[in-house]
């Protein structure tokens, strides 16, 4: 079994697939489906029983991870998901009857700059990908960076007697909220550890990123522009990340249902992004609902509406 208690690398992630497919070759093929905007590679695992018949003549479940750059456990989960199914075939009926009879399309991380820079020796926080957006310089203000080589970038309080931050009496590193009332007293502002660009010397602005595209707000199904979805980008399909995905799930109709893996909120997340369950179909409604109920009871995660 692979080593979870850490995060992979993009290096450890090709290295991890390229092997698993040279282990079983009767059960995986792997395939590069795109590139990303810095030029690396996107893999997808297809996993079924090639002696059972093609991929795309059996139902498809299809799982991808990572889109979101900092979010690096969901490859952790997808890696395992991938594991699980190649190593219980012999051993377990239940797998055996799933890789026999269906296919799994995984792709373990999408966004490869992302969490290249997410893992750098000095990290970068962005929310996906490496492109600057909306425009190509820097806006002023406080940009996030680890300015002390610790390979964190952690938060820092500056004394302010207008601050809405005190310290926590119970921990003296935990900063707490001012109350309304709190008229005297040590007082604070929070700021994310990092580099202040074009400063006047007096105001701090905490400046939006460079890169602020969201590649998850980028896909046609009800696209919505930049103004009415922050990050969303100029079009749907902007990014070569998102276009491989839409590629890829548009040439396989057999895919009948799938999962994306992030790491925000501790939810199973269900359709639809746009609307309430109200305006859902009862029956589509009822199989989410359904399959979320599984999933609570797997994970302790409640199944809420998007």
């Amino acid at each position: 079994m692979l080593n979870y208690n850490h995060y992979f690398t993009n290096e450890e992630i090709q290295t991890i697939i390229e092997g698993w497919e040279k282990e079983y070759p009767g059960m995986m093929k792997l395939e590069e489906i795109g590139r990303s905007y810095e030029d690396r590679p996107i893999w997808c695992m297809t996993l079924t029983n090639k002696a059972t018949g093609p991929d795309l003549e059996k139902p498809a479940f299809y799982v991808d991870a990572n889109i979101h750059a900092t979010e690096l456990a969901g490859p952790t989960t997808a890696l395992r998901v991938a594991e699980r199914l190649l190593t219980g075939y012999e051993s377990d009926e239940r797998i055996k009857w799933l890789i026999d009879n269906t296919v799994y399309y995984i792709i373990p991380r999408v966004n490869p700059d992302g969490a290249e820079a997410a893992m750098a020796a000095h990290p970068q926080f962005v929310r996906s990908s490496m492109r600057p957006y909306p425009y190509d310089e820097m806006a002023e203000g406080l940009h996030a960076k680890d300015i002390t080589g610790d390979g964190r970038v952690l938060q820092m309080r500056i004394k302010d007697p207008n601050g809405e931050w005190k310290i926590s009496p119970e921990d003296p590193r935990l900063m707490m909220k001012r109350e309304p009332a709190e008229l005297t007293g040590e007082f604070y502002r929070l700021f994310v550890e990092g580099e202040l660009h074009d400063y006047d010397g007096d105001i701090i602005k905490v400046s939006p990123p460079r890169e602020g595209l969201d590649m998850n707000r980028n896909f046609p199904f009800e696209y919505q522009p930049n103004g009415q979805q922050k990050g969303a980008g100029d079009f749907a399909g902007q990014e070569p990340e998102t276009m491989a995905l839409i590629k890829f799930v548009v040439a396989h109709p057999n895919i009948n249902a799938g999962v994306t893996l992030h790491t925000f909120s501790r939810v199973i997340l269900r359709p639809y992004s746009t609307k309430p369950d109200k305006e859902m179909a009862v029956p589509d409604l009822r199989v989410f609902k359904t399959m979320g109920e599984i999933g609570t009871k797997l994970t302790d995660y409640r199944n809420v509406s998007v």
